[in-house]
């Protein structure tokens, strides 16, 4: 489901930049969002019968997994999930013509995005403990604005890599603003979820270096490198830890 809204939105960005060998026709944008459709209306039937085994057989060993979700604060964010990833896709892309419609299509498909990130982590997070007491539903209005505000400025002639780059630089500063409590607590959320996202720049920033033929192979690199650089890094920080406690540092 992920990896076709994934297609389905970066098609529908290349088509409108006319980065495409040849423009899709309306029955190409009714077959992607046929497929989104239908995918997420299975994925909601999978997630249905999931939980409906697991509270008819209401088996201990199973049962913990839903408890957790019902409790703590995840019980919203629980619920949000089937609907950000199947019930308003469902919706929009019930009728032939809005599949056809690219304006339609795009947003359904950068709604189910939104959809697998919230679906991994309510199947992460809880096992953690309660919901921290962070306005996550700051975080999520910023992480919705960068795809809003990221179009208008592309229009208005901002680039990507600009973009990404003014991003990171206030993303450090809204970091150490929540580091040393300065500023009211929910616009630094915000800002944070807003600044965060602008990381997806980096995909449409190479397919502005790099032949159409080759943008999946340069955004898989981009994948591996985020997460070699990130397991280096945690790998870093863990001997550097290890070091100072061999030391005598508590």
């Amino acid at each position: 489901l992920g990896g076709i809204a994934t297609v389905t939105a970066i098609a529908l960005f290349l088509d409108a930049r006319g980065g495409l060998p040849q423009p899709l026709s309306a029955a190409t944008r009714h077959d992607l969002g046929k497929l989104l459709f239908g995918f997420a209306t299975f994925w909601a039937y999978i997630w249905f019968c999931q939980y409906l085994l697991i509270w008819y057989s209401n088996i201990p060993e199973e049962t913990p997994y839903y408890a957790l979700r019902f409790q703590g604060g995840w019980t919203a964010l629980f619920w949000l999930n089937p609907v950000v990833s199947f019930l308003l896709p469902f919706v929009v892309l019930l009728g032939a013509s809005a599949k056809k419609r690219p304006t339609a299509l795009g947003h359904a498909a950068l709604v189910v995005i939104l959809g697998r990130w919230l679906d991994a982590f309510v199947m992460v997070a809880p096992s953690a403990g309660p919901l921290p007491a962070i306005p996550f539903y700051a975080v999520a209005i910023g992480l919705l604005s960068i795809g809003v505000f990221g179009v208008r400025l592309a229009r208005r002639g901002v680039q990507p890599l600009r973009l990404l780059h003014v991003g990171y630089a206030g993303l450090l500063l809204v970091q150490a603003a929540i580091l040393f409590g300065v500023g009211p607590v929910a616009p630094k959320w915000l800002l944070l979820g807003a600044l965060s996202a602008v990381n997806s720049q980096a995909y449409l920033a190479t397919a502005n270096h790099f032949p159409r033929e080759m943008f999946g192979r340069v955004s898989t690199s981009i994948n591996l490198m985020a997460f070699a650089g990130a397991f280096l890094v945690q790998w870093g920080i863990g001997l550097v830890l290890d070091a100072l406690r061999a030391r005598g540092w508590t």
